[in-house]
């Protein structure tokens, strides 16, 4: 077996084991965000909402981070998501119109898990990143087949 052989096969190993992991996400999230639905929900108070800048390969995209707190089940709770899983990068612009429209509720309703209140979010909803990752990194699984059959030896 040559070097190229080798070399796609643990390619399309590690892109294997990645799109598993990317699949328990997009399951958990969906799941979560399905269950929350029922869960209970309380008055949080919005510590902070901010733009992050990120980039990537020379290219800028935008997120919000937030941080909040609320009380569940006689304890007090912190949390950092807007929804369950990621929200998929954003321009500047919409970055900002979010971070605006949070700000405007600083005691925003958290839907939180029964049991688990460090489970929780700002909205019950699943993260669009997830599948936009399943997406390319099935795509990339596609083209290292591709890549192997091509360079595969005459038999």
């Amino acid at each position: 077996m040559d070097t190229s052989a080798v070399f796609g096969a643990f390619t399309i190993a590690g892109v294997c084991i990645t799109l598993a992991i990317q699949a328990y996400r997009l399951v958990r999230d969906l799941g979560r965000a399905i269950r929350a639905r029922s869960w209970p929900r309380t008055k949080g108070r919005l510590d902070t909402a901010q733009v992050v800048e990120s980039s990537v390969n020379g290219g800028k995209f935008y997120s919000v981070a937030v941080s909040y707190r609320f009380t569940a089940n006689g304890q007090d709770w912190t949390g950092k998501n807007i929804l369950f899983g990621s929200l998929l990068p954003m321009t500047l612009e919409k970055a900002e119109e979010k971070m605006r429209a949070l700000l405007a509720t600083p005691e925003p309703e958290v839907v939180y898990h029964p049991q688990k209140p460090n489970i929780c979010a700002l909205e019950a909803k699943a993260g669009v990143f997830v599948p936009a990752t399943w997406v390319i990194m099935v795509s990339v699984t596609a083209a290292g087949v591709a890549y192997l059959l091509a360079h595969a030896p005459a038999e």
